[in-house]
Parts: C-alpha cells; structure tokens; sequence
C-alpha cells in the first residue's frame, strides 16, 4: 500500500499533457491486476476501495472538477452475491449519452472489476443558447408541419387518462427537456469516446395518439435543429437464423451506456433475455448484452439470435396453444445463455428470484444445441 501510496503522489506532481482518460488510467493503475481489455478493469483483492471512491481520487487530484461519475443504480445480484454499482457520466453536471461505468464488488466487499465507456475531453460549451421552452415550442412547431400528427397533451381523455393513472392533476403529456451532451451516433461506442462527437442538446419525449407513438428526439441546445430521434415502440429485426435464413426476432432498444438494440423481448408477453455466457456461471448483469446498432442483425450472431429465435417460438407455441405465459404461466423471465462451454443444453431453475436459465452448448460433433428447435422446446418444457 506504501507503494502505491508513493506512485500515486508521483502522479499527481508529475505536469503531464495527457487526456482526461489518460490520466485516469495514470490513477488506477496501482491497483489494477491485469491489463486493461476491452473497458474492463480488473483489481487487486483484497482492498478496501470504496464505491465511488478510485474515480473521485482520480478527480479532485488530478484535477478535473468538470467530470463526475453519478450514482444512479445498485443491486445485488442472485447468482454469486456481487454487488454492482452503476454510475452515468457528468460534465459540468450535464449527463453524457453512452457513458459511465459499473463497479462491481465481490462478497467479501472487494471491487473486483469495473466495465466502462468514457468520453473524453469534452470541449463543447456547456451552457445552452435556447431555453428548454424554446426547443420544446421549435420542436413542436417543426412536428406540426405533418397535419397527420396527433399530440396527445391536446386530447382531454388522454390528459385526464395521465392524471388519474399519477393520481395528479397537474400531470401532463407535454413534453419537458432534459440537458445533455448527445452523441452523433452510437456506431463505434468504443471504450473511449472521443469528446469532439457530443453535442449540448435537448432530450424530449412527444406522445402522438395519431399516429400512436412516443419518440425521443435530441434538439440542439444552441441552434434548436433536431439532431436524431429515436421511436419507443416495439422493435424487431431481420436475423439470418441457422437453417431457417432471414427471420424476424424479437428485440428491444437498450439506452443507459448501451444505447444499442439487445436481445430482450418485448412483445406478445414474452419475457426473454439472451446473453453469451461461455462458461455458464458469470453473474447475469456482469455479461455483456449481444448488441445491434441498427436492429438489423445480418449473420454477425447467428448463434445468440438463433436460439433467441427459438426459446420465443416456444413460448408463443403453449400460449397460444394451452394459453400458457412463459414455463410457469406467470411470465416468469428465461435468461438464455448462448455458447456454453459443456456438450449439453440444460434447463437450471431458481427457487428463488424471478427467473429460470436455459443454458446451450456444442454437440460433440461441433454443432449447436440451440439452433435445435426440438432441444429448444424440449428445455423449455421443464
């Protein structure tokens, strides 16, 4: 501890020219274990690091006043007792699109390793020319141009229908604006995220109930041009699916520091989650969701969406076959794990927690068990 006492005091004194992710590396390296790969860094433990607490060592020393990591999330998960602690990247106290990290704490209280996309020097002004009213009205004004659209803030039901679901009067469907540095586009969302790609913006919601639909648009904050908007309704995407060619699955947009389309249903009841998990037991929330920036998935996963494709056709068999909603009638989650490591496919459910696994490995031959559809069905049944 001494050591890295002395190194880190080394840092600080040391006049470096580097970039905002360069000097964090700078911080944390004393106490890192294995080289950084991918956004994952892994420590030393035993420690006795705090939640929060490497990133605000690296702030007030380093330093950089501007950036903050916000606490917004933390959970424990079912399967090896990690706790995880989800944070959302600030500069001047604006949210940053895409970016923060997760620290994840092992049983014993050690931080075991952090995930993370950073953006770096942001240079942008944070203080915006137009006021949020002004990119609310700019934006409305440029919706209204399209006779077809419907607001819902100007149907009384729908008004009334808000009021009584919040159990407020003044509840609202008018939109309000929300501050943000948004990105050009999430191709590319790399483990640092250049600062030069973001844009002081606007994030607002509008509800239309013709055509019935919410979108998310980004509004410049000095210029009030929308810059990109994206719709909230139910998504589903062209997938080559082993055997079958070109299907339709199910998929669902992921925003937070994703912002990309996931495999996770969310259509017609189902509840289903598929993830990569080669060795079967990492803890659900630490795997990386298979993603797609633009939901059309191609050939670049064929064994994840394959299997998708299939657990959900199973599900969508005994509902409307024997009106059943997921293995126990309840909705119950299935948590698809692709690509394990075992010659087998194995249904593993939990007696407590709110989900069951279905785990799919190699045949010893060197196919897939998950691009089965009766070993599929057949796992589902348990």
């Amino acid at each position: 501890m001494k050591t890295k006492f002395i190194t880190l005091i080394f840092i600080v004194m040391a006049k470096m020219s580097f970039g905002q992710y360069q000097q964090y590396v700078q911080y944390i390296t004393p106490y890192l274990s294995a080289p950084i790969e991918s956004g994952y860094f892994y420590l030393n433990t035993p420690n006795n690091l705090q939640a929060g607490a490497l990133y605000q060592f690296y702030r007030l020393n380093a330093p950089d006043l501007d950036n903050d990591m916000l606490l917004i999330d933390t959970h424990v998960d079912s399967l090896v007792g990690f706790t995880h602690f989800k944070y959302q990247q600030l500069y001047k106290g604006i949210p940053i699109e895409g970016a923060g990290c997760i620290e994840h704490y092992d049983k014993q209280g050690s931080l075991s390793f952090i995930n993370a996309k950073i953006v770096d020097s942001i240079k942008s002004d944070a203080k915006p020319r137009i006021t949020p009213d002004e990119a609310i009205r700019g934006l409305i004004y440029e919706l209204r141009k399209d006779e077809k659209n419907q607001f819902a803030w100007e149907s009384s039901e729908w008004e009334n229908e808000i009021q009584l679901d919040n159990a407020d009067p003044n509840a609202t469907w008018y939109p309000t604006a929300e501050l943000i540095f948004s990105v050009d586009t999430m191709k590319n969302m790399t483990m640092v995220i250049s600062g030069s790609r973001y844009t002081l913006a606007y994030e607002i919601s509008i509800t239309t109930i013709s055509p019935l639909q919410t979108i998310i648009y980004h509004v410049d904050a000095n210029s009030g041009n929308i810059l990109k908007y994206r719709s909230t309704s139910i998504c589903d995407g062209p997938s080559n699916i082993i055997g079958y060619g070109s299907r339709i699955i199910d998929t669902q947009w992921k925003g937070g520091f994703t912002q990309a389309y996931i495999l996770e249903t969310n259509d017609a009841t189902r509840v289903i989650h598929t993830k990569k998990n080669p060795n079967g037991s990492t803890a659900w929330s630490v795997l990386n969701n298979t993603t797609d920036n633009d939901d059309n998935w191609g050939t670049s996963f064929d064994t994840e969406c394959t299997v998708h494709y299939h657990v959900s056709n199973s599900w969508d068999y005994f509902r409307n076959t024997f009106n059943r909603t997921g293995q126990n009638n309840v909705s119950r989650e299935i948590r698809v794990r692709s690509q394990w490591v075992d010659n087998n496919a194995q249904f593993q459910p939990y007696s407590t927690g709110n989900h069951n696994d279905l785990l799919f490995g190699t045949t010893t031959v060197g196919g897939y068990y998950g691009a089965e559809p009766s070993v599929v069905g057949h796992e589902f049944t348990h």
